[in-house]
């Protein structure tokens, strides 16, 4: 009876033990998971806050090249004008020069 005391003591103490490991064992898989977890959020946190930002930025480039454009288009529509104009006083020119010729003969 002693041996079959013994016997059944070390299997029990043996699978405590083994108990033990497992339970370490998962234990350490969960606390990686967890930081691996917690990285990840830490990252897609990081990627928001980089996606809002490229977002902030876009909107600014974008507000910028339209207010370039309206710049660029406002300097060509001026300078159609003013060539207009100036097409314009050098026809009458032309002809004021035209007509004093005439009158000068």
């Amino acid at each position: 009876m002693s041996e079959l005391l013994q016997l059944a003591e070390m299997s029990i103490t043996r699978g405590l033990i083994l108990n033990k490991e497992v339970y370490s064992t998962i234990a350490g898989f969960e606390g990686k998971f967890n930081k691996e977890e917690a990285k990840s959020k830490k990252l897609s946190e990081d990627l928001k806050v980089v996606s809002t930002e490229k977002v902030k930025l876009n909107l600014e480039n974008g507000a910028l090249r339209f207010k370039l454009d309206t710049l660029v288009a406002a300097k060509t529509d001026l300078k159609a004008k003013y060539e207009i104009k100036l097409k314009a006083a050098t026809k009458n020119l032309k002809y004021q020069k035209g007509l004093s010729k005439l009158y000068r003969n």
